[in-house]
């Protein structure tokens, strides 16, 4: 089944993505970690758009969990038209004001699960597919009491670009959104 995946696809531009893609005929499957708002979302457009949407609880953040998303799509034979990498978090303060717990999990997540969830889903990614990674505009000023944030969206736009390059031979399209 061709599909169009979305992390972190309950709020924000997450779920304006999800109405953009559904509004097109694409069949989801959306990934958050709120689950009551995933079955809302999966029945409100099936409903309005008579598609079909898959959807799973999971933290992109834990390994296990990240694991679990991977699997889910191989075992329903998902190929991928679109991977929307949205998932992400900031907290505000100064490094040393931030618990080393939060500065990991913020790195977890913006960082090594975007990295890995597209590295996972690359083999089952069709041609003239698309790969969108939400980044931000502080990857390009970081900015003091947003220094880890900062850093892991100039992560996510350099590894965008990077991505781009090694992908366009296949014909598949990189693009970094910078909200």
């Amino acid at each position: 089944m061709n599909i169009t995946l979305i992390t972190g696809a309950t709020g924000g531009l997450g779920r304006a993505f999800a109405q953009i893609f559904a509004q097109k005929k694409n069949n989801l499957f959306l990934v958050s970690t709120k689950e009551d708002k995933l079955k809302e979302m999966k029945e409100g457009l099936e409903k309005e758009y008579g598609i079909t949407v898959h959807y799973l609880s999971a933290d992109l953040s834990n390994k296990d969990e990240l694991k679990k998303v991977y699997e889910y799509s191989t075992q329903n034979g998902f190929f991928v038209d679109n991977l929307i990498n949205n998932a992400g978090f900031g907290k505000l303060g100064n490094v040393a004001e931030l618990t080393p717990t939060d500065q990991a999990s913020m790195i977890d997540l913006n960082c090594r699960a975007l990295t890995v969830f597209t590295a996972l889903t690359l083999p089952y990614i069709t041609k003239k597919s698309g790969i969108l990674n939400v980044s931000s505009i502080a990857s390009f000023a970081p900015t003091p009491r947003m220094t880890v944030y900062s850093a892991t969206k100039a992560y996510v736009t350099a590894f965008s670009k990077g991505l781009r390059e090694e992908l366009r031979s296949h014909q598949i399209s990189v693009l970094t959104v910078c909200p």
